[in-house]
């Protein structure tokens, strides 16, 4: 099992090496994603309305909507479905010291994105020879649906490589900026590396990497000790 999992993390690996910026390529399609999701007669189908989903993609972006959430950076790691299988493994795992593991969050991306997979795959099958119009629709939510899920997965496991080596966390924070998206990498990384639960996250460095337009690359170097 390990051999596989591990095979797996590399795959994905190689897809984040090889395209690093495809988080703020696939938001740049939300508008194009959701004129085809709204048009097509899916309703009743989707693990959410077609407007809620949309707006899970949008609620990813640093941006005048979101920059007040005081939880932003927390809300952007479950909200894009990064825990998913760690919540389910947890699940899985029974109760815990503190009681019967909580269900992961039902409204994050990744979950939402392998349901409307399935519902479109369906589609397609129940009717091959729809409204050629119609086809074109659903393929198009199904080739979006995928590369979405790999950019959530490579970044997914970017993070299980991380955590072994350094046991922190990577994050490729979307911005909008004006018209356009840009990014902000951020890496965190506890500085009691053996502590466990909240109190490893207590005290640790913070590294933010940007690039402007006006201003060029810039690095900043944080801390937080204590909540300060």
């Amino acid at each position: 099992q390990k051999q596989g999992s591990d095979a797996k993390v590399n795959e994905k690996l190689l897809q984040w090496r090889l395209n690093p910026d495809s988080l703020t390529q696939l938001l740049s399609k939300i508008s194009e994603f959701s004129v085809n999701l709204k048009s097509v007669n899916l309703a009743g189908l989707l693990p959410k309305d077609a407007d809620g989903l949309v707006k899970l993609f949008t609620s990813l972006v640093f941006s005048s909507r979101t920059k007040n959430d005081p939880l932003y950076v927390k809300n952007f790691v479950s909200k894009s479905g990064m825990l998913l299988e760690n919540d389910l493994s947890r699940m899985s795992s029974g109760s815990g010291k503190d009681g019967p593991a909580a269900p992961p969050h039902s409204d994050n991306l990744k979950a939402s994105l392998l349901k409307l997979s399935e519902i479109v795959a369906q589609a397609l099958r129940a009717d091959p020879k729809s409204d050629p119009q119609v086809a074109a629709k659903l393929l198009h939510l199904a080739s979006f649906a995928s590369e979405a899920l790999q950019t959530i997965e490579a970044r997914q496991a970017v993070n299980v490589v991380y955590q072994q080596n350094e046991s922190g966390l990577y994050l490729q924070i979307p911005l909008a900026l004006g018209d356009s998206l840009r990014q902000a990498d951020i890496f965190i990384s506890p500085d009691d590396k053996n502590a466990a639960g909240s109190k490893k996250f207590s005290s640790c460095s913070i590294m933010i990497f940007l690039d402007l337009d006006y201003l060029g690359n810039m690095s900043i170097d944080a801390s937080l000790k204590a909540g300060h």
